[in-house]
């Protein structure tokens, strides 16, 4: 995917070998809100990738409530992220909705 919307505001979906924090962590993903970016690190297992992916998303719909809280609980969006991810791949008719 290369590009979603979250909200009005449309993001960008880039893969990177990594990705780091401002403060030079390593990560397995981010969004940026400035440059509306969500950038996902290939480093990680690819099995993690969509759990990542939804992670970010979460963390996009959150901003956009300005739900600042919720969107700093990083174990909050990762169960939600995990939620959705499973619900999904436990349920493949739903992509047909």
């Amino acid at each position: 995917m290369d590009n979603i919307r979250v909200g009005p505001l449309r993001y960008k979906v880039v893969e990177l070998p990594i990705v780091k924090s401002e403060d030079g962590r390593d990560l397995y993903g981010e969004i940026d809100y400035v440059e509306r970016k969500i950038r996902i690190s290939t480093a990680q297992p690819e099995a993690a990738r969509l759990p990542t992916y939804w992670h970010e998303v979460i963390h996009g719909i959150l901003a956009q409530a300005a739900m600042h809280k919720q969107n700093n609980n990083e174990q909050l969006v990762t169960i939600l992220a995990n939620g959705i991810v499973q619900v999904l791949q436990d349920n493949p008719e739903m992509s047909e909705v």
